[in-house]
């Protein structure tokens, strides 16, 4: 006997043009983001720890992390609300930090929708909500 399709099997929930509902659990989303920005952090590895390396570096993950808001993996009425991306001197790095070659990354995601009303619009968001991210790459200098 042929297996009944579930009454939701191909539907995809959306929030609006560009963004759906993942299914995906939170866990799996952050342990994925992690690897993924670890992977990102790694092209500019042997670059020299400068302005164009932090620019390089964050718009890389600011893509990549619009392309998850937009699979539904990031909450938030905007992709402002959903992630943020910080790096370089003044901003995650001291002027040490740069002369000892680390760079450091910071990140924040939004990844539960506890606040976020099923129209998708956030409500209420606060810094506590956000998952918090920190990469460091590089303890040589360059």
């Amino acid at each position: 006997m042929p297996e009944t399709p579930s009454p939701t099997e191909g539907v995809t929930s959306e929030l609006s043009d560009t963004q759906v509902v993942s299914e995906t659990t939170p866990d799996e989303i952050l342990a994925s983001i992690k690897a993924d920005v670890q992977r990102i952090i790694a092209t500019t590895a042997f670059e020299p720890n400068n302005q164009t390396r932090w620019q390089v570096t964050k718009s890389g993950i600011s893509s990549y992390l619009q392309q998850r808001y937009r699979q539904g993996d990031l909450h938030g009425e905007t992709s402002d609300q959903a992630y943020w991306v910080k790096v370089g001197l003044g901003a995650t790095m001291t002027e040490q930090d740069v002369a000892e070659g680390r760079m450091i990354v910071e990140l924040g995601v939004l990844l539960t929708a506890a606040d976020v009303q099923p129209s998708g619009r956030a409500v209420g968001i606060k810094p506590s909500d956000y998952t918090t991210l920190t990469f460091t790459e590089g303890t040589g200098a360059d």
